[in-house]
């Protein structure tokens, strides 16, 4: 399960595979494109950090 996707500035999304005891296994990151990105979103909350940092500036 994915726990967590990260948009990187050149439109791929970063993410990271995990399923194991914390510190005992192996962390596979995985890059996507849009596309990819899409069909594995499956109703997540999406949350921008730029976004939410912009309207508490203002």
């Amino acid at each position: 399960m994915c726990s967590a996707f990260l948009q990187l500035l050149n439109g791929y999304y970063l993410t990271e595979n995990n399923s194991g005891p914390v510190g005992l296994n192996d962390i596979d990151l995985i890059i996507l494109d849009e596309k990819q990105f899409k069909e594995r979103q499956n109703n997540a909350d999406i949350r921008s950090f730029l976004k939410t940092k912009m309207c508490t500036t203002n």
